[in-house]
């Protein structure tokens, strides 16, 4: 039995800016040619704190009363936050795999589970699982690659974030379209 999703038309702008920031990102790393490690930490760090203020951005347009959205949209937030200030601050290959991975990891793991449990209440939930394993994905690989040079170990990471900026990117424009749209033809759209 399918029931009907709920719409995610307010979560556009959220959206939006974590795909912009996974876009930037990600073409930072195709394009920087040779990084020094101090130039990977600040990008990579940086990286995780714009992810993060997305995420927090995207808790406080939720108005739902499932505590277990809100709460592990926190923990997302707070783990990448911190492991943010890890990388900005230690400016070491394994200091940054490290962290990245980690925060990569705590990520994915959030929006899996978040994807996996409200896949058939939110529209949002198909983006969840998507970028979950994506997130997932680079922080397993990314270890694997902790002998290479700094652009090699951006490289992976800024895969993963163009991956995820393009499908947050239609999924914004997506929800934003839905939005404007009148009532009637939201339907049948849906």
């Amino acid at each position: 039995m399918k029931g009907k999703l709920e719409p995610a038309t307010g979560m556009w702008k959220p959206l939006l800016y974590r795909a912009l920031v996974a876009l930037v990102f990600g073409l930072v790393t195709v394009f920087w040619q040779n990084p020094s490690t101090t130039v990977m930490s600040v990008a990579g760090g940086l990286y995780l704190v714009g992810t993060a203020f997305a995420v927090l951005l995207l808790d406080l347009s939720f108005s739902t009363s499932d505590g277990r959205i809100k709460r592990t949209l926190r923990v997302e937030h707070l783990g990448l936050l911190a492991l943010s200030v890890f990388a900005l601050s230690v400016h070491q290959t394994w200091a940054f795999v490290a962290a990245a991975s980690a925060g990569l990891g705590i990520a994915g793991l959030c929006e899996l589970y978040l994807g996996w449990t409200h896949r058939r209440r939110l529209v949002l939930a198909r983006d969840w699982l998507l970028t979950g394993a994506v997130n997932t994905a680079a922080a397993v690989i990314l270890p694997f690659f902790a002998t290479l040079e700094a652009h090699a170990l951006l490289g992976v990471i800024g895969g993963s974030a163009i991956i995820i900026g393009v499908m947050l990117l239609l999924a914004a424009l997506t929800y934003r379209h839905e939005a404007s749209a009148p009532a009637g033809s939201a339907e049948a759209v849906n």
